[in-house]
């Protein structure tokens, strides 16, 4: 365990220094054992705050001498006016309970018992607000543990703090709430910025103010996160709510926020309304890439095969993200683009990371299609950017390394094609990947030649 120097000048800081402390201080560093014990037990006769940090650090000494020196100046220092130090001191204490050469129980219970005194307990209550983060949390769960501030008043202050755990924290409190203070809660709770608070609090409401669960899941029903999304409409589907027609009226006027027009599209495709498919191919080239992103997944979920169209073409989308969220969504349907498809989206780019887009798709492709689309590539490559030649290179040696995960054979036509382009790539290879690649393919020139010579003879 390491002295916590952060920790040291916060203390440092908000008490008076001593005359000595600071040679003591670096005493208890000593490597011999018998001075690090006298400076310990000199430190906790002084009484000066500052040394909680590093008597801490020395109550998991190696040496048990020193680790009883550094309990016994811990309990001189607990006194009133030190209580703000053993309370920024929080994280390094409980740090003590993962240590394992003593047992640290009793001193961290001491500790524990000496801040729920009443005249310390005010400031364990305002180190609630406290801009450390885990002084926050252990003193939230203090309060918690030992009901030091009613529930409602907890609630709000904790659901203001910047930290997320601290939050999350208050959430437990919100299940002994009632009547208007949990009303209260509930409507700070489900704005949270953190889904897992909006969601508890989602299903809270829903348990709780069962009359205002379809006017609440409408507003839900265009989360940003899609857990919250598809319990709102399980909610608005139990109460006869037209849940496709609200979709679909977002989808066919204008004027609507990009979250709801994507949550729309996201939320037809999660019903399966098929009869919204013409609506959601109105925004496979909305000007936003988020709808179109949206746009894809939703048609590959609907239309499945027949989206193949529209994922190819989104392949050259000028939004990295929509061009490669297009692979995924074809590795989904199981539609690999033919090598001509594949070829005319590169030959159209407009864009660097087409590029790699093309390649990705590629990986979807029988073995001998993908080597002969690499192959073209390196044609048209060769004139153009040495990042792309690098690249085309990376994956011809990534085909070697996955040609056993195939036992596909190739036909005539993509012998023939692959014998002849290979011979002006084989360059983009080092040494050992050409030799490997080179021993498959001139098999293929061997056998096209002993065809040849065979039909010659007849």
């Amino acid at each position: 365990m390491e002295k916590d120097e952060r920790l040291l000048n916060k203390i440092q800081n908000c008490f008076a220094q001593q005359e000595g402390v600071d040679d003591l201080l670096r005493m208890s560093e000593h490597w011999d054992g018998y001075k690090r014990e006298n400076a310990v037990r000199r430190l906790g006769m002084l009484g000066n705050p500052i040394a909680i940090p590093s008597l801490l650090v020395r109550a998991n000494d190696w040496v048990s001498q020193v680790r009883d020196a550094a309990m016994d100046a811990l309990r001189m220092l607990m006194l009133d006016e030190n209580a703000q130090a053993f309370i920024d001191s929080l994280p390094a204490l409980y740090h003590l309970a993962k240590c394992r050469r003593s047992d640290h129980g009793r001193l961290i219970a001491n500790v524990v018992r000496f801040l729920l005194q009443p005249e310390n307990v005010a400031l364990v209550k305002a180190a609630i607000d406290s801009d450390d983060k885990n002084v926050a949390r252990l003193c939230v769960r203090l309060c918690i543990d030992h009901s030091l501030i009613e529930g409602s008043l907890l609630v709000s202050r904790t659901l203001q703090h910047s930290d997320v755990i601290v939050r999350t924290m208050a959430c437990g409190v919100l299940r002994d709430l009632s009547g208007e203070a949990l009303e209260s809660a509930l409507q700070k709770a489900i704005q949270d910025p953190f889904m897992p608070i909006r969601r508890e609090a989602f299903q809270m409401c829903l348990r709780t103010l069962p009359g205002k669960g379809p006017e609440i899941a409408r507003r839900f029903v265009f989360d940003k996160h899609h857990s919250i999304r598809e319990l709102a409409i399980m909610q608005l589907l139990k109460s006869g709510t037209d849940v496709e027609a609200l979709f679909g009226e977002i989808l066919s006027s204008s004027g609507h926020s990009a979250l709801k027009v994507r949550c729309a599209l996201l939320g037809v495709a999660h019903l399966g309304a098929k009869r919204s498919i013409p609506l959601v191919e109105k925004h496979v080239d909305d000007g936003l890439p988020g709808i179109r992103r949206a746009a894809l997944q939703a048609l590959a979920k609907l239309a499945g095969e027949d989206a193949r169209a529209y994922l190819v073409a989104g392949l050259r989308d000028p939004s990295p993200g929509v061009a490669r969220e297009s692979v995924v969504l074809l590795r989904k349907i199981t539609a690999s683009p033919p090598v001509d498809d594949l070829l005319d989206v590169f030959g159209r780019a407009k864009y660097p990371h087409t590029l790699d887009v093309c390649v990705r798709c590629a990986r979807l492709m029988n073995k001998w299609d993908r080597l002969l689309f690499l192959l073209t590539l390196g044609e048209r490559l060769m004139s153009g950017d040495r990042g792309g030649v690098e690249m085309l290179s990376e994956e011809l040696a990534r085909w070697d390394v996955d040609f056993n995960r195939s036992s596909a054979q190739p036909s005539d036509t993509q012998k023939k094609a692959i014998w002849a382009k290979f011979r002006g790539c084989a360059f983009l290879l080092d040494e050992q990947r050409r030799r490997s690649i080179e021993f498959t393919v001139a098999g293929f020139g061997r056998e096209l030649r002993h065809k040849e010579s065979q039909e010659r003879a007849r």
